[in-house]
């Protein structure tokens, strides 16, 4: 099986143009879905939590115990709010965190398969906070953003074997009722995504 490398001649399929460039057809897949029709992609949620006050609650914790790196691609919350309105819901997230009340009293969560069907199980380790659970250390990283009660806030994070992420909300001014869902929705890398 040779290549021709005359303009415009196919030979196995392989066309070359005048200028020695192979002309080659592809079909292009995110890594996202690639994950999931492997069985690979997955979702962390809170199920409803009720925040009573304004103070900062702290309600997801994901760690990857993957020896492939997990791909975070967004964050979900659905709320409504009695407090003022117009005011914003504030999200941020720390990376690597060790202590606080998150992590010595969360709940330990269910992962969900995003396959319908799938028997595949995360590696992950997920906790759920409920409202005033703390977080003490680790880094903050840039995805505090100040949101409407419902958003999707698209926020690629890569999180190597052993890396974590919590994820906290603070509830408008003059909130007394909050029901919220938190959702993050995550991926294992695929080998034929870009490292």
């Amino acid at each position: 099986m040779g290549v021709n490398r005359s303009a415009g001649v196919a030979n196995n399929g392989q066309l070359i143009d005048s200028k020695g460039r192979a002309l080659v057809f592809s079909i292009s897949e995110p890594g996202q879905i690639a994950a999931l029709l492997a069985g690979e992609s997955y979702f962390l949620t809170t199920g409803i939590i009720t925040l009573t006050n304004t103070g900062e609650s702290w309600l997801l914790y994901l760690k990857n115990n993957n020896p492939k790196d997990l791909i975070i691609t967004d964050f979900i919350l659905s709320s409504t709010s009695d407090g003022t309105a117009g005011t914003p819901v504030q999200l941020k997230a720390n990376v690597q965190p060790t202590a606080g009340t998150l992590i010595s009293a969360g709940t330990v969560a269910v992962i969900g398969n995003l396959k319908v069907g799938s028997s595949a199980v995360s590696q992950a380790e997920g906790l759920i906070g409920i409202q005033g659970s703390t977080i003490t250390d680790g880094t903050p990283i840039p995805i505090n953003v100040s949101a409407a009660l419902d958003k999707r806030i698209e926020q690629p994070i890569v999180l190597p074997l052993g890396a974590s992420l919590a994820i906290s909300i603070t509830p408008p001014t003059a909130n007394t009722s909050m029901p919220l869902v938190l959702t993050i929705r995550f991926h294992v890398r695929q080998d034929e995504e870009i490292k």
